[in-house]
């Protein structure tokens, strides 16, 4: 059960020019158009979160309750699916996308419980994501999710979404990875890791469990405590980048000193019996 959103336009607008529609998908560099009989289908691609959601222009209307729609707006066949499991956050990425849809093409929306096609509400149209989430929960009880404290999340997409900001102001040849989430079966927690190969530079982001330690022979799962515990003291921290977020830079003489404590390290290594999640897994503590 996806999150749908409708799109309609005002009869007394302009009308809808689709060649126009099916242009400003094309030319995304992260979106994918196909067309078929019955619809032509836009993957839009989430770079930042990794993860993909369509757009959708039918043939057939997908509408229901069309009766309660206004006589002013006309049905133009347009509609977006959200996943239903998604993080506050992440969901306010994709409904931007959304309006900006809206905003280039004067579109208004429609969707599961509005009274009528309205224009475009974040703080509504957040609502509507909350709902269809809450309740795809509660009427699935299999279903797959995961969980994040509400400030890891927050530091996730702040800091996912200035990695472009931080390369240009960084002058190093620095890896800045994004996160990886890991969980278990059995368990709703999720932690958050991300991978160093041993021996380059990398930028630490907060509120990681994990860091991966990577090599030419193996791969070693370390609890975040343990390794900063022995390498903090080589790592300059970068203030006044991220509000209220700590981030981490090892560079230089430090790295091949905290490639050194491997030994330390051992004792701590723990089974990676985790599991690779997406975003899409996720939702708040």
């Amino acid at each position: 059960m996806s999150a749908i959103i409708n799109f309609f336009k005002n009869r007394h607008l302009e009308r809808i020019d689709y060649a126009d529609l099916y242009a400003y998908f094309d030319e995304m560099p992260n979106c994918e158009v196909t067309a078929d009989d019955e619809q032509v289908t836009m993957i839009y691609h989430d770079e930042q979160f990794d993860f993909s959601y369509p757009f959708y222009i039918t043939k057939r209307s997908r509408v229901n309750s069309i009766y309660n729609i206004s006589a002013q707006y006309v049905n133009i066949r347009f509609l977006v699916e959200i996943p239903e499991i998604l993080p506050e956050p992440v969901s306010r990425q994709v409904l931007s996308v959304v309006d900006s849809v809206c905003r280039k093409f004067d579109l208004v929306v429609y969707y599961e419980g509005a009274e009528d096609a309205e224009e475009f509400d974040m703080i509504k149209m957040m609502n509507y994501l909350k709902n269809v989430r809450q309740a795809y929960i509660e009427n699935n009880e299999n279903c797959e999710y995961y969980t994040l404290p509400r400030e890891s999340i927050s530091h996730l997409t702040n800091y996912q979404q200035v990695i472009p900001f931080l390369k240009e102001k960084i002058q190093e040849d620095v890896f800045m990875p994004k996160y990886r989430i890991l969980g278990k079966e059995g368990s709703r927690d999720a932690y958050l890791v991300i991978d160093w190969k041993l021996g380059t530079q990398i930028l630490l982001p907060p509120n990681l469990d994990f860091i991966n330690i990577v090599d030419e022979f193996e791969e070693r799962l370390l609890p975040i405590n343990v390794f900063l515990k022995h390498t903090e003291r080589y790592m300059y921290e970068l203030k006044n980048y991220l509000p209220d977020t700590q981030l981490l830079l090892l560079i230089n003489k430090g790295v091949k000193k905290a490639g050194g404590k491997m030994r330390r390290f051992k004792k701590h290594f723990i089974s990676n019996d985790f599991k690779e999640l997406k975003i899409y897994n996720i939702i708040e503590k």
